[in-house]
């Protein structure tokens, strides 16, 4: 393979330039959904320690539950869509690797 002869080729002699090409990728999906599963360890006797007038301060809410939780994580998650949008690709340095690779996606 030799590189191309046409005049908006950037490489006239091999290995006489070296080029980079920043290229975007976008896609789409439709109709997106998500189901996180979270695990949760409370400590029972630090949630029986917290007052209730300290609850009713909402600068304090979110404290006050945060120094029950002993542990959490993310147990699971699933994402799920009912289709993918072809890809588009933009940005190629030549229109020969444009349509090189375009059609290659198809």
């Amino acid at each position: 393979i030799s590189p191309s002869t046409l005049d908006d080729s950037y490489v006239a002699q091999p290995g006489s330039a070296n080029i980079m090409e920043r290229v975007k990728v976008k896609f789409g999906v439709n109709n997106p959904s998500a189901v996180a599963s979270f695990l949760l360890a409370i400590d029972e006797n630090a949630l029986e320690a917290i007052q209730i007038g300290q609850l009713l301060k909402i600068d304090n809410l979110l404290p006050c539950i945060m120094s029950t939780i002993f542990a959490a994580e993310v147990s699971g998650l699933s994402v799920d869509f009912t289709d993918i949008e072809p890809p588009t690709l933009e940005n190629f340095v030549s229109p020969g690797i444009d349509r090189v690779v375009s059609k290659s996606v198809r």
